[in-house]
C-alpha cells in the first residue's frame, strides 16, 4: 500500500505542450498520451500519476502504488506505455 515515486525517461508525447529544452509545467500537468500501467512482482499496481516531473526538463515520473500482497524480498517493477514495456527494476518490498 505505500506509494513509491520512479523516475524515469521515454514518456513519448504528452497531452500538454512543453517546448524543447523546457522544464515541465506544475500545470497543468504533461501526461503521456497513450495509457499506461504499472505491476509490481507481477501484481497490477495502481498508478497515481504518469506524466513528466513539474520544473524538469525531459524528466518522467510514475507514482505507483505497491500492491498490498507483494512478497518481501525483491519484487520487479514494470511500466507500460502504450505497447512500450520498461526494463524491470527491483523494489525492495520489506
Amino acid at each position: 500500500g505505500e506509494v513509491v515515486v520512479v523516475y524515469l525517461t521515454g514518456l513519448g508525447r504528452v497531452d500538454a505542450a512543453v517546448a524543447a529544452g523546457q522544464a515541465a509545467p506544475g500545470s497543468p500537468l504533461a501526461r503521456p498520451l497513450l495509457a499506461g500501467s504499472a505491476r509490481v512482482g507481477g501484481q497490477a499496481a495502481q498508478l497515481l500519476y504518469l506524466g513528466l516531473t513539474p520544473g524538469f526538463v525531459g524528466l518522467g515520473q510514475a507514482n505507483v502504488v505497491v500492491p498490498g500482497g507483494v512478497a518481501p524480498g525483491d519484487a520487479e517493477l514494470t511500466l507500460v506505455i502504450g505497447s512500450r514495456e520498461s526494463n524491470r527494476p527491483l523494489l525492495r518490498i520489506r
